[in-house]
């Protein structure tokens, strides 16, 4: 590898790993739309990671604030911001992605911050760059042979760090397409599924209070900032709110829009050709008793599809649209809304005209049959059911 002006590309996972062999003193500056990162090695070893918006370079310090909000560090919050305009001017001949580099000096220096607390601050931060760089599928980049004098606050091991990326991306990927970026921002759309007991639910009841607290127009990197907590924790803990319709997600906040999905596929290395494993479909059951519902998902296996189940129609009707499940499992007989018309009004709608729409119901007879087919209904499933009989016909639409 040699020192470049000229724009060149590569694989992220390539990219890192021909520069960490060097084992020089080397950082690469790689550029998407308006985000910037930089990554910087000594001696075959990641140094630092960061990433700044150059439309935006303020925010180059958010997340700083965010890691030290998670780790306890109070005072810094309030020194940083308290002296963030002085800090800017500073540093108004650096790079954008120099200034949280630099604001974490001048804590260091006011001593809010000891090298040790120093040094697990700026592995959360690399291990955060490095996990969005890795969303990316091609990368267009600089390679720097001299690296901008810097102190070292550690030296952390290529492999590792990308194995640990890895796995948090992979697990990122297992809440899309409902959850797909930390700096989604939920909101509290129904009360009485928020509150219902859950025993899905991750983290302890009192952390769920609080967060119902902060459920305003916090990103879920902020929330779990607040909290203390891991943001891939709290984003599994949302997630079935998400999905159950009790909890709406708003897109990332300008520039945080202009980060890649943490949920797009993985940065991997170049490999032969091979079958990858699909997504679990999602099956979406509306039906007005709970106990079907609960039915439905334990016979089916959670182990082998994701659910999103409703017992309110015209609630359903609304989230439907924003879930794109891949089959539709439908009550007849329900209040308010029956599934006849339920099931007519998502046929009308462009996302659903080649979506399985399956009717449950408890009526034999051929006028519900007929009925069925002719408000849209792909085929109808009678109660009592069995395992085998709700297997055959889920397989038989989704295969």
């Amino acid at each position: 590898m040699v020192n470049s002006n000229q724009l060149l590309k590569s694989n992220p996972i390539s990219l890192l790993k021909e520069t960490a062999s060097n084992n020089n003193s080397s950082y690469i500056q790689v550029t998407e739309d308006s985000v910037l990162w930089q990554v910087h090695f000594r001696s075959g070893k990641l140094t630092y990671a960061c990433y700044s918006f150059t439309s935006h370079p303020l925010h180059s310090l958010t997340r700083l604030k965010y890691h030290l909000h998670s780790t306890g560090h109070k005072e810094a919050v309030s020194a940083l911001e308290n002296n963030v305009q002085e800090l800017l001017v500073k540093n108004q001949k650096n790079q954008p992605s120099q200034y949280e580099y630099q604001a974490i000096l001048w804590l260091l220096d006011q001593q809010y911050l000891t090298p040790f607390s120093a040094k697990g601050l700026v592995q959360l931060l690399v291990r955060e760059a490095i996990e969005v760089f890795l969303s990316l599928t091609e990368v267009n980049y600089r390679v720097k042979l001299q690296t901008p004098e810097m102190q070292i606050f550690g030296e952390f091991e290529l492999q590792s760090m990308i194995e640990e990326c890895q796995r948090r991306l992979g697990a990122w990927q297992s809440l899309a397409p409902v959850i797909q970026s930390p700096h989604q921002r939920p909101y509290i759309s129904s009360q009485s599924f928020w509150y219902r007991d859950n025993q899905q639910d991750r983290i302890l009841p009192t952390v769920k209070q609080q967060l119902a607290t902060l459920l305003k127009g916090y990103s879920i990197r902020h929330l779990a900032a607040l909290l203390k907590q891991d943001e891939l924790k709290i984003a599994k803990f949302l997630h079935p709110y998400v999905v159950n319709g009790s909890i709406f997600l708003r897109q990332p906040e300008s520039p945080f829009d202009q980060l890649p999905s943490i949920s797009a596929p993985i940065a991997q290395l170049p490999v032969a050709p091979s079958i990858q494993q699909k997504p679990c479909p999602l099956i979406a059951c509306v039906d007005d008793s709970p106990n079907t519902l609960d039915e439905i998902e334990r016979l089916l296996g959670k182990e082998n599809f994701s659910f999103f189940k409703c017992f309110e129609p015209i609630k359903a009707a609304i989230v439907l649209r924003r879930i794109n499940p891949d089959i539709i499992l439908l009550d007849v007989g329900m209040p308010g809304m029956n599934g006849y018309e339920l099931c007519r009004m998502l046929k009308n709608h462009p996302s659903f005209k080649k979506t399985p729409i399956i009717m449950v119901t408890g009526n034999q007879g051929f006028l519900s049959k007929d009925k069925a087919m002719r408000s849209g209904a792909s085929d109808y499933l009678t109660k009592p059911f069995t395992r085998a009989s709700l297997q055959a016909i889920v397989a038989k639409y989704l295969t």
